[in-house]
């Protein structure tokens, strides 16, 4: 693929599709939390569902493609490497708090309150899946720049 020189250059772009797969998410589950609340948010949570949802397919297919990508050139396991595990765990714990939060909050409100209770899953998977995505090439860059930290 053009532009990766090196092993380095493959795990920098795929740390960059991993935060847009996040940050799409973000947005394609926002707006569709938007539609369903209607009103003035309508256009704008529309507008927001379609780029989102259209920057998370481009790049999780680019991730993808990536991914075999670096596999096969540079033989390299960036999903299966002890560093992936490291991220994993910490994304994991980073992602949990959060899923837990939504979903006693998300409950909370749809039961106490008129609110649907599609509008808190489009939120808690918007906060979900964009904090573990978002965690994930955080932890994978600190922890493969400095591999000394426990």
């Amino acid at each position: 693929m053009a532009g990766q020189r090196s092993p380095e250059d493959s795990i920098q772009i795929i740390r960059l599709m991993t935060r847009l797969n996040g940050i799409a998410i973000i947005a394609w589950q926002g707006g569709e939390a938007l539609t369903l609340v209607g009103g003035a948010g309508l256009g704008v949570g529309y507008l927001a569902s379609g780029i989102g949802f259209g920057v998370w397919l481009v790049s999780a297919i680019l991730w993808i493609w990536i991914v075999i990508f670096a596999r096969q050139r540079w033989k390299l396991d960036i999903l299966g490497d002890a560093t992936a595990r490291q991220v994993f765990i910490r994304t994991g714990r980073t992602a949990l708090p959060v899923l837990v939060t939504c979903l006693v909050v998300g409950g909370a409100v749809t039961m106490f309150t008129a609110i649907s209770g599609e509008i808190a899953l489009r939120i808690s998977i918007a906060a979900v899946a964009g904090t573990a995505l978002l965690a994930a090439a955080a932890y994978d860059r600190q922890l493969r720049t400095s591999p000394a930290l426990p």
